[in-house]
């Protein structure tokens, strides 16, 4: 099995926009538990960001305006 550390690094430098601002994350002083929770939940809500953006689909007519 495959270190996640390097799994990550590999995805990182794969697509560099989506490692903007994680370097304090990498730093080699702190817990590498909390570094790597810490990259998840940036990452997380950058792809969050990023479907947000993408056209949605029409809500359906007898759905009440603003409702779920």
């Amino acid at each position: 099995m495959r270190d996640p550390a390097q799994e990550i690094a590999d995805l990182l430098a794969d697509y560099p926009e989506l490692g903007a601002g994680l370097d304090e994350f990498l730093a080699t002083g702190s817990d590498p538990l909390v570094g790597m929770a810490g990259i998840l939940v940036l990452l997380k809500l950058r792809v969050r960001n990023v479907l947000a953006l993408l056209p949605q689909p029409a809500p359906a007519d007898d759905a009440p305006p603003g409702g779920r």
